[in-house]
Parts: C-alpha cells; sequence; structure tokens
C-alpha cells in the first residue's frame, strides 16, 4: 500500500534563487523556511514550486540527490497554489485550473484547462480520485466548495456553501481531506475544519487554535491524527472525532 506524506509550503525568498540550486535535503526540514520562492507541494518523489519563469517540477532520487525534470513556462503571478495528485501537477491560478500530465516525467505536457472567472477569492484545491473541490474565501467571512468532475464529459462546477465559515485568511497553504472531512490549513494559526455532508451541502465544525506560529505543512499520518508543522515544532491532534479535536502533544525544534 502506498502511502503519501503531503506538504504544501510557501515562503519569501529572491527570485535571484534558480532552479539551478535545489534545496539541501541533509538539513532535515530547515531548507523549507528560507531556500526557495515557493516551495508549494510535493507528493511521493515528485515536487513542484513556483519559480519566476514559471513552474520548476523536480524529482527526488534519494536524499541527496534532486534532479530537475522540467520548467513548465507560466505566469507566476496569478499562482494560487500547484498539487500533484497521481501524474498530474494541478496548477490552480485566480481564473483557471490548469492540468499538466507527467507521465512522461522529463516532458510535462498540459491536457486541460478548467475556466474559474466566475468564482471569486480562490484560496487552494483538494483532489480525491477525480473529484476536484476548489475553496474560496471572502475575507470579511463566508467560503463556497466550487467541486467538479475532472473526467467527466461536461464537468460543470458545483457551488456549496460553507455556512457559518469564517473565512479572512489571506493565503491556505493547503487542505487535506479524510473521507468526508476537508482540514483547511492556513498561514498562521486556526485550522479550519469542514464536512461535506452530501454533494450540497457542506457545514463548517470549527477550528483548531493555540498555535501562533505559521504553519510549515499539515499531514493526516492515519485516520485519527492531524500533525501540523509550525516552524518550531511538530503538533499532534487527535481528529477521530473531528468536531473535538484536542492536541496529544507537540515536539519543538
Amino acid at each position: 500500500m502506498r502511502h503519501f506524506i503531503l506538504f504544501s509550503f510557501f515562503m519569501a525568498a529572491s527570485c535571484s534563487l534558480t532552479a539551478q540550486t535545489p534545496p539541501n535535503w541533509t538539513r532535515q526540514s530547515s531548507f523549507i523556511q528560507q531556500e526557495y520562492d515557493a516551495f508549494r507541494y510535493a507528493s511521493d518523489r515528485i515536487y513542484a514550486h513556483r519559480a519566476c519563469e514559471g513552474i520548476d517540477v523536480y524529482e527526488l532520487n534519494n536524499l541527496s540527490e534532486v534532479r530537475l525534470l522540467n520548467q513548465i513556462a507560466a505566469p507566476a503571478d496569478a499562482l494560487v497554489a500547484l498539487h500533484i495528485h497521481g501524474e498530474t501537477l494541478f496548477r490552480l491560478t485566480e481564473n483557471a485550473l490548469h492540468t499538466y500530465s507527467l507521465a512522461d516525467r522529463d516532458q510535462p505536457v498540459e491536457t486541460a484547462v478548467y475556466d474559474l472567472s466566475h468564482v471569486a477569492h480562490v484560496r487552494n484545491m483538494a483532489v480525491v480520485d477525480d473529484m476536484i473541490t476548489v475553496l474560496t474565501e471572502n475575507y470579511r467571512g463566508g467560503g463556497f466548495f466550487v467541486r467538479f468532475n475532472r473526467n467527466a464529459v461536461d464537468p460543470r462546477p458545483t457551488t456549496i456553501e460553507i455556512p457559518d465559515y469564517p473565512g479572512y485568511d489571506r493565503e491556505v497553504i493547503n487542505i487535506l481531506v479524510k473521507d468526508t472531512i476537508f482540514y483547511v490549513i492556513p498561514r498562521g494559526s486556526g485550522t479550519k475544519i469542514v464536512e461535506l455532508v452530501s454533494e450540497s451541502e457542506a457545514r463548517y465544525l470549527g477550528n483548531i487554535q493555540g498555535i501562533s506560529s505559521p504553519y510549515n505543512g499539515a499531514f493526516l499520518p492515519n485516520d485519527d491524527f492531524l500533525v501540523l508543522d509550525s516552524g518550531s515544532g511538530f503538533y499532534v491532534f487527535d481528529v477521530s472525532n473531528p468536531e473535538e479535536p484536542f492536541l496529544l502533544g507537540r515536539d519543538r525544534r
């Protein structure tokens, strides 16, 4: 059984750092804090990040060797998030979702473009099988899921309001999904928890407070635990009951 540890990171740095200077993987996780303009997503041994002239796609061969697979020319200013799901790279922008096939890892090919020009305040996305869920947030509160099946002949999106959703994050660095529960990981404290009740209904369950440092990433190692990387340590939460998450412990760095 294959296990995926999903990370999504965003750090501010200079565009003088280029694809020819990959991160030092031997420094544990400290490279994510300073090395790149945007270390956006990793899945298995493939990761992608925003570069000055587009998207750089890398393959991690071992802990000391990182190979640049290709550079995808794409405007970087409208980029909201990157994801890799299976052999597909997703580039989410303010107005569209672009997909690229990584079947030939040395030559990514754009396969589809989904129009999102009717959607405002796009924050991030999640992919489960063929279903894509795009999260939107309003600065003054409120949120929606925009969902569609990417393999449908006519992938018309369904918009689902999330009642009582406190949409105030300027950046959502990741969305983790377990069954029908969505964990929205912001840059900062307060992981939001949303349940997809049906294909037309969602409800806001609450959020996880108590971490003041910005999140560097998060993952769900199994059904019952959520791990948040605050930059100064890992926080482990029991989410077996997503309506009542509680802190199990933390490991300070």
